[in-house]
């Protein structure tokens, strides 16, 4: 009888958490991939051990030239040029939509539901997203992206776009605006 690998163990199932990373099979099985496909593109001739164990180094969230400065001190040799930087440039990229798969698999599971409506006038208790929005600041929610469970939210209560941050985050967060 076959078994089917799971993508999560149970106790992280349970858990009614969003997942925040990877797992490490899965970021193990990337830097893999990520590592043969050099090789096939002909960008290293070295051992695949060694471009991995390079690969596995990477920040996910330096650009393509940054990448390949970094790559040049390590333990592959590797022939740069701009069509490497501009694969390197897709890294980041790739490791988040994996994220992203997994978040839809929690959504898929968990099926969280907003707690606030579309139009709803939201205060910010404490920062939130970066700088731009600190505590004390009105903020309306403007949609959803409900298969990754995040809201859609602006300053200008007639956007219809805006930035998007996960349910919990804003409703931890914010409250809503009581009338005066």
């Amino acid at each position: 009888m076959e078994t089917k690998e799971q993508l999560f163990p149970d106790s992280e199932l349970i858990q009614n958490k969003r997942p925040i990373k990877i797992t490490e099979k899965q970021e193990w099985d990337f830097h893999e991939a990520f590592a043969k496909e050099i090789i096939k593109g002909n960008w290293s001739n070295s051992d695949l051990a060694d471009i991995i164990a390079d690969v596995s180094q990477i920040n996910k969230n330096d650009n393509g030239y940054e990448i390949a400065k970094e790559l040049e001190g390590k333990e592959a040799t590797y022939d740069i040029d701009t069509q490497f930087i501009e694969f390197l440039d897709d890294f980041g990229y790739r490791k988040d939509e994996i994220l992203k798969a997994n978040v839809k698999l929690w959504v898929k599971a968990h099926n969280p539901q907003p707690k606030f409506l579309v139009g709803t006038e939201l205060i910010i208790n404490k920062q939130l997203y970066r700088g731009e929005y600190e505590a004390g600041k009105i903020i309306y929610i403007t949609g959803y992206a409900k298969d990754r469970a995040l809201y859609v939210f602006h300053s200008d209560k007639s956007h219809n776009g805006g930035v998007i941050l996960p349910y919990e985050l804003i409703e931890n967060h914010c409250s809503p605006k009581t009338k005066e």
